[in-house]
């Protein structure tokens, strides 16, 4: 097996692009290099076929390309794109064959990558919407891929059609296992933790659709984070972390301060891991720096 250069297979990978090609592996392409391969697989459910598929692995172009220097794939891009920031578009499509899609952030002409997004199982994307930070991408099996602009690896897949899109989906289970005061399933805390804004969105949007104000929302929500810090003190401890902006942007200064004073007694390097995460997106400087902060006082506690 021959290494190829770093260089010369990330250039192939943008002169591929402009092509019509895309590396054809199940995963995510960076232009940096870096690809995220994903398990991914078409299940039955409830007689129904959906695609499953989540993050396996890190690897590069250039060690694709050693072990298979034929590994690109014709795409084909859809009508459907999506204006992110000024010099930024997201596109969509399908690959060559019908069980094939892709999801690309581009510069605005669509002739640079960013990163793509290709499955094998997830059918073509059709069509693109953005909630805040993430991205929309409606697939086939009547389900909806949410994939974070900043992070896509941590993209979730919800099942149910118009009704995927709304973050109250993705909130209700979660919401409902917290208030009853157990602990959270594997499968819920994990969504918890690998989840994105729309989450919080969805728990402040069940409590105003009870009448409450965007502020009594908030209240609301920091109350039931704070009952099951106990039980639960990294999902309960992520989640206040994604609380914070929110109630900032309300000046809610005592729900900040209470989040700075719950996350000052915890001691888990778990939660400092997914906080740090958190800092990695780019679009807040101070938010990135004071989650950052969180997360290194948190782990010299450990």
């Amino acid at each position: 097996m021959q290494r190829l250069d770093e260089a010369h297979a990330n250039q192939q990978f943008l002169e591929r692009w402009r092509q019509g090609e895309t590396l054809h592996v199940d995963g995510i392409t960076f232009a940096s290099g870096r690809v995220v391969l994903l398990s991914t697989a078409t299940v039955s459910e409830h007689g129904e076929p959906k695609c499953v598929a989540s993050p396996l692995a890190d690897s590069t172009i250039a060690s694709v390309l050693s072990r298979n220097p034929d590994a690109w794939v014709a795409i084909t891009p859809m009508t459907a794109t999506l204006d992110w920031e000024p010099e930024v578009r997201i596109c969509c499509g399908e690959g060559a064959m019908g069980n094939e899609g892709f999801i690309a952030a581009t510069s605005a002409d669509l002739r640079t990558p960013i990163w793509v997004l290709f499955s094998t199982c997830s059918n073509p994307f059709t069509e693109l919407r953005r909630a805040g930070a993430d991205i929309l991408a409606d697939a086939g099996y009547d389900q909806t891929w949410r994939i974070p602009f900043a992070n896509p690896e941590r993209f979730t897949i919800v099942n149910g059609g118009p009704m995927a899109n709304d973050p109250r989906t993705l909130a209700r289970p979660i919401r409902a296992a917290l208030a009853g005061g157990g602990q959270l399933t594997d499968a819920e805390r994990a969504g918890v933790e690998n989840g994105s804004d729309a989450l919080l969105d969805g728990f402040i949007s069940i409590e105003r659709d009870q009448g409450l104000s965007t502020v009594d929302a908030i209240c609301a929500t920091m109350a039931l984070l704070q009952s099951v810090m106990e039980k639960e003190p990294v999902a309960g401890g992520v989640l206040m972390a994604r609380l914070y902006p929110i109630a900032s942007r309300e000046c809610h200064h005592e729900v900040c301060d209470a989040i700075e004073l719950w996350l000052d007694q915890v001691r888990s390097r778990h939660l400092a891991n997914l906080i740090r995460q958190l800092a990695s997106d780019p679009t807040d400087a101070d938010l990135a720096r004071r989650y950052d902060e969180w997360a290194r006082r948190i782990e010299g506690r450990t």
